[in-house]
Parts: structure tokens; C-alpha cells; sequence
């Protein structure tokens, strides 16, 4: 699949992309990311490889611990040099949740060195295990929180879509005052 991915976005021009019929037909494979650069539409097949070697390295280096987390601090170092450098979401908002979320992964997996044998003291590796999950508490309040935002704000678009219509319906009272004709 990264393949097919890789082959339809490289070898289509960027000015095709963006027609109607090959937007309905391949646009989810490029959907939010700026097509203003070739480094920008490696995001999508970039993001399923990584996944895919994550979960490989599991099998390929199952006796091998520490080099594990460093294919794993890898990944995540090239991921954030490359969202450092090309920024591929369309929006600020998206770049920035983004950069954020690979932070703190890369974070993580940082933690995940003091977990093997490389620190032998066991009350260090449980004092590590609190700051992990500080780390996994702060990702998922600020990934809640996104939630909840963007929650709330199709919220007050519907409550306000309503509002307009039942003010549509019923006149106001001033309304009604202009619109009544003058008598002396």
C-alpha cells in the first residue's frame, strides 16, 4: 500500500491533483496537506511506513531490547526533523498538533532506554515509570482538550444555526414597531 501510494502521488503532476475527478477518485490519499511541495505529499506514506516498522521491529529484534527503542527513537527523530522542516498540514493548528504529538512520543520512547539494562537500579526505572506517565497524562489532556474544543465549537455553530431560525420565525419588537404603519 505505501508503494501504491508513493507511485500515484509521485507520478501524478500536482496541478492534476487538484482536479475534481481525481480529487473524488485519490484525494483522501492527500487530504489536508499542502500540495505546494513533493517533500509535503511524502507525509501520508511516510506516517504508514513508520507504523509498519514499528510494529516489524517488534518481531525482527524480539531478543534485542535497546536496539529496539533505538529504531524507535529513530523513526521519530526523522519525523520530527521532517515536520520541522516542511510543515505538510494546510493548516497552523494541524502542524502544531502534529509536531506536538511526535514530541512527546519521542519523548516516551526516550524514557523507554531507562527501562532496560543500561540502568540497573530498579527505585530509578519506577521513578521513570512516574514521569512516563506524566508524559501520557499530558498527551491525552491536550489531545482531550482538542477534542473537546472542536467539540464545543460545532456545538455553538448549531446552537447559533437555530437561533437564527427561530429568530427568522418571530419577529422582534422593535421589528414589529417599525414595521407598523404611523396613525395620528
Amino acid at each position: 500500500m505505501p508503494i501504491g501510494l508513493v507511485y500515484i502521488l509521485f507520478n501524478v503532476r500536482r496541478s492534476t491533483l487538484k482536479k475534481a475527478n481525481v480529487e473524488s477518485l485519490w484525494g483522501k490519499l492527500y487530504d489536508d496537506i499542502k500540495l505546494d511541495s513533493r517533500a509535503n505529499l511524502v507525509h501520508w506514506p511516510y506516517f504508514v511506513i513508520r507504523r509498519l516498522v514499528y510494529v516489524q521491529t517488534s518481531f525482527w529484534l524480539n531478543e534485542h531490547g535497546a536496539q529496539q527503542v533505538q529504531v524507535l527513537v529513530l523513526l521519530c527523530l526523522i519525523s520530527l526533523v521532517y515536520f520541522g522542516k516542511y510543515m505538510p498540514m494546510k493548516t497552523r493548528k494541524k502542524n502544531r498538533i502534529e509536531w506536538i504529538n511526535d514530541n512527546l512520543v519521542d519523548l516516551l520512547t526516550l524514557h523507554m532506554f531507562c527501562f532496560s539494562d543500561w540502568v540497573p537500579d530498579m527505585e530509578t526505572q519506577y521513578m521513570v515509570g512516574f514521569s512516563m506517565i506524566a508524559i501520557i497524562a499530558l498527551m491525552i489532556l491536550i489531545n482531550m482538550g482538542l477534542v473537546f474544543g472542536e467539540f464545543l465549537r460545532v456545538v455553538r455553530l448549531v446552537f447559533m444555526k437555530y437561533m437564527n431560525r427561530f429568530k427568522a420565525k418571530f419577529p422582534t419588537k422593535k421589528e414589529i414597531y417599525l414595521s407598523a404603519p404611523e396613525s395620528f
